[in-house]
């Protein structure tokens, strides 16, 4: 969550599964981190003021900057794959959750 938290405002490009392409500003993630709340999310069809865009939907996450002094070079990207590590991680708290009832 404080990835995401830092990450706010920062432009972004994202590959989704359909092989489309999207790319905005950053804005929120909710709490679970399922979904993105993005800004002037331009996709073929449009850009969208405001959007909301579900991480399972999403396979590589390009976001602008870096994620503090040192850890990339100034002015490069980092590329997050967060879809299958994601959906896994989500899997195995539901599986913990039903078994712990």
């Amino acid at each position: 969550l404080e990835f995401f938290l830092a990450m706010s405002g920062k432009s972004f490009d994202a590959r989704l599964h359909d092989n489309g392409h999207v790319s905005g500003e950053l804005a929120a993630s909710t709490g679970q981190i399922d979904q993105l709340l993005v800004k002037r999310l331009k996709t073929p069809m449009g850009t969208y003021p405001y959007a909301k865009l579900r991480m399972a939907d999403i396979i590589s996450l390009e976001i602008e900057g870096s994620l503090g002094s040192g850890a990339i070079p100034e002015g490069g990207e980092d590329e997050v794959e967060v879809s299958s590590e994601l959906e896994a991680e989500k899997k195995a708290d539901d599986d913990d959750a039903s078994t712990s009832d």
